[in-house]
């Protein structure tokens, strides 16, 4: 009998203990996370703007034309009365002869060439002369690089204007129409392809049945 208590004894010491050592365990709060909260956390990379390197424009560059300033020119024609008569000699009329007048003008420096005109400004700038030199005058009934024919005004006093344009070289043409009408000396000057950097002017008048000596 004193046996069978000794082994409750033991047993009940046995459960006893075990009994405390639950109740001391301490119980584990550690929570599952959720899905939720252990998805990634999105990140937004921003993508660089990529600027396209755009092609340099290229600007031709073109040589600049040469420019000049315009020289006044003082011309003078020899072959003329007092008044400022054109001497009938030069004239294409039947009592005129179609002798080249008198033309003489100051040198502008750097010209090669000088290109003349006469013009009848009272009909239409009616062409009388177009011709080149590289010389500062030409005299009275001299042989021309060029065209001359004297006035013939079939009525009336008309007035002739004698161009004289310096240019830097020699053209391989001159712009106008002969014995004929004509535009204004601008737009002549305009058509010459060469440079101009000297101009001047003078006049003369002729009449019909003039006879000027």
């Amino acid at each position: 009998m004193k046996k069978l208590l000794s082994i409750l004894f033991v047993l009940i010491f046995l459960f006893a203990f075990t009994s405390c050592k639950k109740e001391v365990e301490p119980e584990s709060n550690t929570e599952t996370p959720t899905k939720q909260e252990i998805t990634e956390k999105e990140t937004t990379t921003e993508e660089p703007t990529v600027v396209e390197p755009t092609e340099k424009e290229t600007t031709s560059e073109t040589t600049p034309m040469k420019t000049y300033a315009i020289q006044s020119i003082t011309v003078n024609c020899t072959s003329k009365t007092a008044d400022g008569k054109l001497l009938t000699k030069c004239s294409a009329a039947s009592n005129g002869q179609n002798i080249v007048p008198g033309i003489t003008w100051t040198k502008v420096d750097g010209a090669t060439c000088y290109a003349l005109y006469i013009l009848d400004t009272s009909a239409s700038n009616w062409m009388h002369m177009k011709a080149t030199t590289t010389a500062t005058e030409i005299k009275e009934g001299s042989s021309i690089q060029g065209q001359y024919k004297g006035p013939y005004p079939p009525s009336g006093n008309h007035t002739y204007v004698i161009y004289v344009l310096a240019l830097d070289k020699a053209p391989s043409s001159l712009p106008g129409n002969f014995d004929s009408t004509n535009q204004s000396i601008d737009t002549l000057k305009s058509q010459i392809n060469e440079n101009i950097f000297g101009y001047g002017q003078t006049q003369v008048t002729y009449a019909n049945g003039d006879n000027n000596v």
